[in-house]
């Protein structure tokens, strides 16, 4: 099972780059979804973006067809939701990086499948 995880960081001590080690980090997890590796999608590779007061991201694996998903959670309840579960056949399959936000419109790739089967 993978878990989405959060974490606030307190700073105890004030850095710089060319500085020795880098600062000592506190604070508390807070489990934001943790997927079940079905429709819901498992295996998530890639970092989170932030769109409209949700984050979304991808899964390499499970869906509708086994193909990854990109989903949304809510970072305030919790919430997920599958925006889109990845059929191998002309709709690309297995994601493995993150997406990005251009405007008002997320974008990423896939590894597989597609018109030609070397990904979208």
């Amino acid at each position: 099972m993978y878990q989405l995880l959060t974490k606030t960081f307190a700073v105890l001590g004030v850095f710089t780059l060319s500085a020795g080690p880098w600062p000592a980090w506190a604070g508390t997890y807070k489990q934001l979804y943790a997927f079940q590796g079905g429709s819901d999608g498992m295996d998530p590779q890639a970092g989170l973006v932030s769109s409209d007061k949700l984050l979304y991201g991808t899964t390499s694996g499970g869906g509708a067809s086994g193909g990854g998903t990109v989903f949304s959670v809510d970072p305030t309840t919790g919430s997920d939701a599958v925006v889109h579960s990845f059929q191998a056949i002309d709709g690309g399959a297995t994601p493995y990086a993150g997406l990005i936000k251009v405007g008002t419109k997320l974008y990423g790739t896939t590894l597989d499948g597609g018109a030609a089967g070397y990904g979208t």
